[in-house]
C-alpha cells in the first residue's frame, strides 16, 4: 500500500493514518493533509512536513486543521522555522483569510458584470423558476467561449479553495456572504453541463437537444432533493438521432451556447466510443477540432458553428453505420481500414474486405496462434502469429501490395493484434 500511495498515478489517493506515516514517511506529490487529532511542538512540525516536498505541478501543501491547532503551529514554527519577524509567519492568520476571499469574490462578481451576469438579480428574484431562468441564462453566456469558461472556473476554484481554507473557524465568526453561494451553484451548473448532464425544475426542463430527437427512451439519475435538481440523460446510439430535430432545436432556443454545449459533449462521447471500436478513426477527432478551434479563434459565427457540428453528427451517423454497408461487422470494418491503401480498384476493395473477413475469422479460430496464453510477451509465438498472418495476407491480398507495402500492412496487423491482446489483459 505504501508503494501505491507514493505513486501519483495509482487510483489511491486517500490514506487514513494514526501516527506511523506522520513521520518519517516520505510520498512529494502528497499535497493536503487533514488534521483531526491534537499535536504540538516536534510532532507537529513532523506532521507539516508531510505536504512540503517539492513535486511537478504541485505549487504548494494546503493544511486542513479541524481542531485549531493554529495556535501550537504558530509556536512550533517559531521554535523549528526561525522567522526573522515575528509577526512574518508561513501560515496566514483567519482574518487575512477571510479578506482575501472576500477580494476574490468582488473579483469574480466584477469579470461576471463585464459579461452581463447581474448576480444582484438573482436576489431580486423570488420565484424558483425565475432563478433557474436567470442561472439558465448565466449559464448560457460562459459557455458561449471555452476561454470565457475556463476563466470563470479560475475564479469559482479560487472562491471555493480558500473558502474551504477557512474551515471550520469560519463558522465560529458567523461570516456569511451572499454572493459566494450564488457563484459555487452557477459553477457546479458549469460542472454539471460539461459531465454531460442537464439542470432542470419541476417547472422547467432545460435544452434536451439530443434527448428530444430519439424516440427512445433515456436515462434518468436524480441527484438528490436540491432546490435545482440535477438529472443525467443519455441519448442511447447514433441511429436514432435526427439531426433536423436537432438543427430546429437549436435555431428556436434562446440559450443557444446551452445547446451546443449539449451537442458537443454528445458528439465527444460518441467519439470515443467510435475510436475505441475503430482506431483509424483519428481524422474524425481531428475535424471535430478544427470545428472547435475555428469558433474560438472568432473565424465562424454562432450559427455556422452548430451548422458545423451538426454537419458533424451526420458525418458520425454515416460512419457508425459504414460496417452494414461495406458488409462487415465493427471488428473486420478496422482491419479492412487497417489494410487499405490508396487507388484500389472497386474488385480490390473487394478482395481487401474478404482478406479482412479471412483475417479476422482465423485470429478468432480456437485453433489459433494467438490464443497462447501471453503470446505478444516472447518472441517465438510472436513469430508464429506472424506467420500465421503473413500466410492469409499473402494469399487474400490483391496482386497490386507489393513487398514493401505488404511488410507495411503486415506490421501494423501486428501492431493491432498485440494492441487487443494487451488490451484484454488489462480488462481482465
Amino acid at each position: 500500500m505504501e508503494d501505491n500511495f507514493k505513486d501519483p498515478n495509482h487510483p489511491l489517493q486517500l490514506v487514513f493514518v494514526c501516527a506511523m506515516w506522520l513521520t518519517g514517511f516520505d510520498a512529494p506529490s502528497v499535497s493536503t493533509i487533514y488534521l483531526d487529532k491534537p499535536m504540538k511542538s516536534h510532532t507537529l512540525m513532523q506532521t507539516i512536513a508531510r505536504i512540503n516536498r517539492v513535486f511537478p505541478g504541485k505549487r504548494s501543501g494546503l493544511i486542513v486543521d479541524y481542531l485549531n491547532l493554529f495556535k501550537h503551529m504558530k509556536r512550533a514554527l517559531g521554535d523549528y522555522a526561525n522567522p526573522s519577524d515575528e509577526d512574518e509567519m508561513p501560515v496566514k492568520n483567519l482574518e487575512e483569510q477571510i479578506k482575501l476571499l472576500e477580494n476574490v469574490i468582488q473579483e469574480t462578481r466584477a469579470f461576471c458584470s463585464g459579461l452581463r451576469i447581474d448576480l444582484d438579480a438573482i436576489f431580486e428574484k423570488n420565484e424558483t423558476f425565475e432563478h433557474i431562468e436567470l442561472f439558465q441564462q448565466y449559464l448560457n453566456i460562459l459557455l458561449d467561449k471555452d476561454e470565457i469558461l475556463e476563466e470563470f472556473k479560475i475564479y469559482a476554484n479560487l472562491c471555493k479553495n480558500i473558502y474551504e481554507a477557512c474551515k471550520p473557524e469560519v463558522f465560529e465568526l458567523n461570516w456569511k456572504n451572499d454572493y459566494l453561494p450564488i457563484i459555487l451553484y452557477l459553477a457546479d451548473m458549469v460542472k454539471a453541463s460539461v459531465r454531460d448532464e442537464n439542470i432542470e425544475s419541476a417547472k422547467l426542463a432545460l435544452a434536451r437537444t439530443l434527448d428530444l430527437s430519439v424516440q427512445s427512451s433515456y436515462i434518468k439519475e436524480d441527484a438528490g432533493e436540491n432546490k435545482y435538481e440535477i438529472t443525467t440523460m443519455k441519448t442511447l446510439n447514433l441511429s436514432e438521432i435526427n439531426t433536423d430535430d436537432i438543427r430546429k432545436k437549436i435555431q428556436e432556443s434562446p440559450y443557444k451556447s446551452i445547446e451546443i454545449q449539449e451537442l458537443k459533449l454528445f458528439i465527444e462521447s460518441k467519439l470515443e466510443i467510435l475510436l475505441e471500436e475503430n482506431k483509424t478513426r483519428t481524422n474524425f477527432v481531428e475535424r471535430y477540432k478544427e470545428i472547435i478551434n475555428r469558433y474560438n479563434s472568432g473565424n465562424s459565427t454562432n450559427e455556422d458553428y452548430y451548422e458545423d457540428l451538426v454537419d458533424f453528427v451526420d458525418n458520425l451517423k454515416k460512419e457508425d453505420e459504414r460496417h452494414v454497408r461495406e458488409g462487415l461487422t465493427e471488428q473486420e470494418l478496422e482491419i479492412y481500414d487497417l489494410l487499405k491503401k490508396d487507388k484500389l480498384t472497386k474488385k480490390e476493395e473487394e478482395k481487401v474486405k474478404l482478406s479482412a473477413k479471412k483475417l479476422y475469422e482465423t485470429i478468432t479460430n480456437e485453433q489459433s496462434k494467438t490464443n497462447v496464453i501471453d503470446w505478444y510477451k516472447d518472441e517465438q509465438p510472436r513469430q508464429a502469429v506472424k506467420f500465421e498472418v503473413e500466410s492469409i495476407l499473402d494469399e487474400t491480398l490483391p496482386n497490386s501490395y507489393d513487398k514493401e507495402i505488404f511488410n507495411v500492412k503486415t506490421e501494423i496487423i501486428m501492431t493491432h493484434l498485440m494492441e487487443e491482446a494487451m488490451m484484454e489483459q488489462i480488462a481482465q
